[in-house]
This record gives C-alpha cells, structure tokens and sequence, in this order.
C-alpha cells in the first residue's frame, strides 16, 4: 500500500499523486466553499485504503471552513 501525496496547486486545488508521480485526480472547490474529490477519466477502480486517505484529506482541509459555517450559523 503506497500513500497518496497531495500536491497544492499554488491556489485553491490540490493535486492528488499514487506514489509521488501518478495523478489520479483533483481536490477542488465548489461554490459551497468545499473541497471535492474530481478522480481523472481513466476508468480506473480504486481499493477503499485510497478512497479513505481522500476522504480523510478531504476531512482535513475542510474541517476550518465547515467549523466557520456552523460558528457563524449558530442559532
């Protein structure tokens, strides 16, 4: 099991790497102010290990934006 990299693009995405090299997709932002998980087209299936460490990541960098909507929305 190798780990995934994710690479920030100098903006708001982050590039998502299989074993420093491969892409596999992107983490961009919707209108919603959240990160999303984009894979790249090639078809591929993906083990649940490597859907956790995204889903995980995408916990991660969503986490201060999702704590500032419920601070903010907080009756």
């Amino acid at each position: 099991m190798s780990v995934l990299t994710f690479r920030p693009d100098g903006g708001c995405s982050y590039e998502v790497l299989a074993s420093s090299r491969k892409s596999i997709g992107w983490l961009h932002p919707l209108d919603d102010g959240c990160l999303y998980f984009f894979p790249d087209d090639d078809h591929s299936g993906w083990p649940s290990w490597v859907l956790r460490q995204i889903a995980d990541k995408l916990d991660e960098l969503n986490k201060p934006w999702e704590d500032h909507i419920n601070e903010t929305l907080k009756p």
